[in-house]
Order: structure tokens, then C-alpha cells, then sequence
């Protein structure tokens, strides 16, 4: 059972569904507040049950965990997978009295962290998913000190089209060779080493996408190109020597997607990205302005291209959405092989 009050995990509840009917392992049942998800759950012929709240007040939370409970009582499920705090929080009012299945709760990239679903997974036998390193280490932050697994999903993307990288070029005047990043970077605090590196560099110009609502891209000089909105931006990637990130964490957007069409990346060399982007399939680098002239040089190869870009392909298998659904059903297969029915 998939117990999920808030769209967030749309597409997560959906890809696993897909997942157990194309394999035939599993039958699925969801209760959500997302009452927009009926549809698409009766589609893939699971059942739905409504949720009557949102979860974020304790009387909601009180009326989901009345409603959960019957339909504990009337699938009497294997597994539950948890999508937010609020769930939990329901959940735990639902199992008052009686045997607990083992239970999963995934926390997304984004999804505040707080002190209460560190406690709740404390208080509980459960096993915490984390959507990505840097939430593992966020929910280690919130106290958490149980199970915890870590699977990435949803960081491939379409290959855009010749055509349409040709278009997005069009639009923005952007001739000769490139480099692309996004706006919400120049925040970071190795920013500044990034602009002075492609000032130093000749005959490559910085694409810098504002991708973030209220975030302004500030005017940069005359090697950087600013291109206002996100509607391009995957198509300005494919065409790109590369991309570069200062981002701690590991975002689907400059890292992830742009390895998952063959696109090679720069980034610095934390620990959040080593322990899941192989050494050779980008470069992982301390940022300082030489070393980011030195990479843009080794992009500017078209032999160093290819390499790279045959190994970040190879690289997002591992995230990409079939290998993290097969990594579900095996833990779902795991806590539902344990024999005592209130131990996780």
C-alpha cells in the first residue's frame, strides 16, 4: 500500500505502479488526499481510497488515521510505503493496538527535514528512503538514526532533438562553443571562481539559465549569455560542451539529466557527488578558477566529448527510473520476507 496525502510523489506512486504491473510482483493499493490520483491509480488497476485530509493539522491527521486503518483492516497489506511526515503521523494513529506491517517512508530532494520526522522514524521500526545524498545526510541532521537506504529516481531525461537545439540556439543568438549553467548557482559560494575562470577563457561563452522564479540572473559581461526562463534549457544542454555546477548536492538538472544524454559535467569534488557519480564519467574538481580554465579546455576535445560522454550514459543507468523501481520491489520484497509481523 502506498499511503500518499500530497502530490508530491505523483510521479514516484505512478512509476512504481507501472513497475508491478509490467513484472507482475506486486498489488497495490493507495490512499491519498490527491484526489487527482484516483484516475490514474484505477487506471493501473490498483485500488484508491480517499484520504478526507490533507494531514497538516492534528485533527487531520486523527481523520486519516481512522481512514487508514480500515484500509489496513481490508487489504492487510505486506508493506506500507509512506510518502511524507503527515502520512506518518497518520499512520502511527492507525496501528495503535494492533500488529504492524513493515513500513517504508521515502523523503524527497526539497521536502523540509524537520526534527519531528526524525523522531517519528526513531520512534518507529521503520526504514527511511532518501530521494538522495544530501537528504540521507539531512535526515542523519534531523536526528534520524535508524535504517536508512538511499535511491535516486526520475534523473534521466529525453534526449532532445537536433532540431531543437537548433532552435533554442536560434532564439538566443548563441553561436560557436558553450558552456551551461543555472542562475540559482551564482548563490554559491564558488560562483565567483566559475565567472573569473570563463573570463580568462577565449572562444567560449557561458550560458547561464534563470531558471528560478525570483531569482534574477545578474548581468555578467559580454562572454555570458543570460537566458531568462527554463523552457530551453535541456535543449541549450544537449548542444553544450558541457555543463557546470557548484551545487553541494547532487540536482537532476545540472548533474544527473545532462550525464543521462551523453552531455559531460563539471562539479565540485564533494563527497555527496563521488559516492555516486563515478570518477570517470565527469569532472569532479576543486572549483578554483584554474582548474575550471584547465576543464573547459579538456571539453573544448572532441575525443575528450565522446569519452565522457559514453560514460555518463553508462553512469545514469543507475538512476534511472527502471534500475530505482527494481530497487523497491526488492526492498519491499525484503521487509516483507521478515517473519515477526510488528518488527520492521
Amino acid at each position: 500500500m502506498l499511503a500518499t496525502p500530497t502530490d508530491q510523489s505523483r510521479q514516484l506512486v505512478t512509476s512504481l505502479l507501472d513497475h508491478a504491473a509490467a513484472h507482475d510482483e506486486l498489488s497495490c493499493a493507495v490512499a491519498s488526499s490527491d484526489h487527482a490520483l484516483a484516475a490514474e491509480v484505477n487506471a493501473r488497476g490498483a485500488a484508491f481510497h480517499r484520504l478526507p485530509d490533507d494531514g497538516s493539522s492534528k485533527r487531520g491527521t486523527a481523520r486519516n488515521g481512522a481512514t487508514m486503518r480500515t484500509v489496513l483492516d481490508r487489504s492487510n497489506p505486506a508493506v506500507v510505503h509512506l510518502h511524507d511526515e503527515s502520512a506518518g503521523q497518520g499512520l502511527r494513529l492507525a496501528l495503535l493496538g494492533r500488529s504492524a506491517p513493515p513500513v517504508v517512508m521515502s523523503v524527497y530532494e526539497g521536502q523540509e527535514v524537520s526534527r519531528a520526522t526524525g523522531r517519528l522514524l526513531n520512534r518507529s521500526p521503520w526504514t527511511a528512503v532518501a530521494a538522495g545524498p544530501m537528504v540521507a545526510q539531512s535526515l542523519r541532521q534531523a536526528g534520524h538514526h535508524g535504517r536508512l537506504r538511499t535511491i535516486l529516481s526520475g534523473g534521466t531525461w529525453d534526449e532532445p532533438t537536433l532540431s531543437e537545439t537548433a532552435a533554442a540556439r536560434a532564439r538566443w543568438g548563441i553561436e560557436g562553443p558553450y558552456i551551461v549553467a543555472l542562475a540559482a548557482d551564482q548563490n554559491t559560494a564558488d560562483w565567483p571562481a566559475v565567472l573569473e575562470a570563463m573570463r580568462r577563457v577565449e572562444g567560449v561563452r557561458l550560458v547561464l539559465v534563470d531558471d528560478t522564479p525570483g531569482t534574477s540572473a545578474r548581468s555578467l559581461g559580454t562572454n555570458v549569455v543570460i537566458v531568462p526562463g527554463a523552457d530551453d534549457y535541456q535543449a541549450l544542454v544537449a548542444g553544450a560542451l558541457a555543463t557546470i555546477s557548484t551545487s553541494s548536492s547532487l540536482p537532476t538538472q545540472q548533474i544527473l539529466g545532462p550525464l543521462s544524454i551523453g552531455v559531460p559535467v563539471i562539479a565540485g569534488a564533494q563527497d555527496t557527488l563521488r559516492g555516486w557519480i563515478p570518477g570517470d564519467a565527469a569532472l569532479l574538481i576543486d572549483l578554483t578558477p584554474a582548474n575550471v580554465v584547465a576543464a573547459v579546455g579538456t571539453m573544448a576535445q572532441a575525443s575528450n566529448r565522446r569519452t565522457l560522454s559514453a560514460r555518463g550514459r553508462d553512469a545514469a543507468r543507475s538512476w534511472a527510473t527502471d534500475a530505482a523501481m527494481d530497487a523497491y520491489a526488492s526492498l519491499y520484497a525484503l521487509k516483507a520476507s521478515r517473519s515477526l509481523p510488528t518488527a520492521d
